[in-house]
């Protein structure tokens, strides 16, 4: 796994991150794709889920 995990995460925040390592996306391509995941559930009101409060 290219970036480190939070403490707490759901299974499909893991199985992203897991699928974007096999895939060999860098490290800042795998956050920023995570983030722009993040964001896009924060604007259609969803919870990510991912211990953040987020």
């Amino acid at each position: 796994m290219n970036i480190e995990p939070p403490k707490r995460m759901t299974p499909l925040r893991a199985r992203m991150i897991e699928d974007m390592a096999a895939r060999t996306l860098g490290p800042v391509s795998q956050t920023s794709h995570l983030r722009a995941c993040k964001h896009f559930a924060a604007w259609h009101g969803l919870v990510t889920g991912d211990g953040d409060g987020g």
